[in-house]
């Protein structure tokens, strides 16, 4: 690790520590009520300015969204049908994490 990169995360450690400021674990906890406007207006700051400042947790969040709106969009064109090598797919992730293989 370069002196560059470790002083930038000594930094960024030490923004964290400020009056206000979040951690990354409270923004997670609180990334569902922040998408859906459902957090107080100071909860609400401090996540905001969370994300704005961590990468890791902006992108977090952009993946997030990006999720719920995947999620939406199937439900709007429920006849639609899945490729069949999506459907395989599907099934052996599924099979795959509960243990079993196909």
């Amino acid at each position: 690790m370069s002196g560059r990169t470790s002083v930038f995360r000594e930094a960024r450690a030490r923004m964290f520590r400020l009056p206000g400021m979040i951690t990354c674990a409270r923004a997670e906890e609180l990334i569902d009520d922040f998408c859906e406007g459902g957090l107080a207006a100071g909860e609400r700051r401090r996540a905001y300015v969370h994300f704005r400042v961590c990468p890791d947790c902006r992108s977090y969040l952009a993946a997030y969204r990006r999720t719920i709106e995947l999620g939406k969009a199937v439900f709007e064109h429920p006849d639609a049908q899945a490729a069949p090598e999506v459907s395989e797919k599907l099934a052996q992730s599924v099979l795959e994490s509960a243990g079993k293989s196909t």
